[in-house]
């Protein structure tokens, strides 16, 4: 078996440092992208948080114990300003950004997201149809051809009949 890139070594880690915390979370972004199949170059992961900053504590702890450093000089203002935590990771080089949201959806889509082995630990991704989803609520583009799959084409559908977004966000 390979070993384990230092990529996904750092996804595991934190993956599991906000487990044993009791944080429930989901991985989205690029790295979610990349595990439907659709390569995306990426330099940072992206944990969205089923949290309140209110309750960022045990995600500072767990980025504490991952060795990361946080990058605003402010940490808990900063959170509670932009609901995430963008940090640094020394031994890779990559950003590890923690996004704080509290929202019954969010719950729905960890719920339903993908466990993938990453390193020997169950890591949750968002699904597709969710990614697709996160990013309309988001309001940012969605490359057309960035996830593609059979099973989206009712959610493309759905985007597409709903007051001009297919014309805004589709790209």
């Amino acid at each position: 078996m390979p070993r384990p890139s230092r990529n996904e070594q750092l996804i595991r880690r934190v993956a599991k440092a906000l487990d044993d915390r009791g944080v429930h979370h989901v991985i989205i972004g690029g790295q979610a992208v990349n595990i439907h199949g659709h390569s995306r170059f990426t330099r940072d992961v992206d944990f969205t948080t089923v949290l309140s900053p209110f309750d960022a504590q045990p995600v500072l702890d767990a980025a504490r114990h991952c060795r990361l450093q946080p990058l605003p000089v402010d940490v808990v203002t900063f959170i509670m300003q932009a609901q995430i935590l963008p940090c640094h990771d020394p031994r890779t080089g990559m950003g590890v950004d923690f996004s704080f949201v509290d929202s019954p959806y969010l719950q729905e889509a960890r719920d339903r997201a993908v466990t993938v082995d990453v390193a020997g630990y169950p890591v949750r991704f968002l699904s597709v149809e969710d990614l697709l989803i996160h990013k309309a609520i988001a309001g940012r583009r969605i490359a057309s051809t960035s996830l593609n799959c059979s099973r989206c084409t009712p959610l493309w559908t759905w985007l597409s009949s709903v007051s001009g977004f297919a014309n805004s966000q589709l790209s």
